[in-house]
């Protein structure tokens, strides 16, 4: 582990990509400021200040020898795990993985709906487009498990 930094995360309620970083953070048991850019303006306005965008998440990192601003939620959990993990590895609602599983289950039903009946056709499709659509959200669904 390196020495102790501070840690401020940008984010806001319903951002996938954000709740895929807190997923790594509650899994690795660090202790971070959360920082929601949109109950809270001045946050969102110093991170525009510092970064030069507005997209989160975003992970300010304090330390003796600077501020070090990480965009990009996969560059922060890797930089987490590398950082915090002790080797071990990424948990599954931080990984990329339900976004990988979701993408091949929404084509498996999707190519399947080739050699089904015709009349569960329409379900199949309809199942294809929420996995689809909901494959983005698996993080989320961290709170459940």
């Amino acid at each position: 582990m390196q020495d102790a930094k501070r840690l401020s995360l940008y984010w806001f309620h319903g951002c996938p990509w954000c709740e895929r970083v807190r997923a790594a953070i509650a899994d690795l048991g660090l202790e971070v400021d959360e920082r929601n850019i949109r109950e809270h303006p001045e946050h969102a306005a110093a991170m525009r200040e510092a970064t030069g965008r507005g997209t989160v998440p975003v992970l300010r990192i304090d330390a003796t020898d600077g501020t070090e601003w990480l965009p990009e939620s996969a560059e922060i959990v890797r930089r987490l795990y590398a950082d915090y993990g002790e080797q071990r590895p990424t948990a599954f609602f931080a990984s990329q993985l339900p976004q990988r599983l979701g993408m091949a289950v929404a084509g498996a039903l999707l190519l399947s709906a080739f050699v089904i009946p015709e009349a569960a056709q329409r379900w199949v499709l309809l199942a294809a487009a929420a996995v689809w659509l909901l494959r983005t959200r698996a993080p989320l669904l961290r709170k459940w498990f």
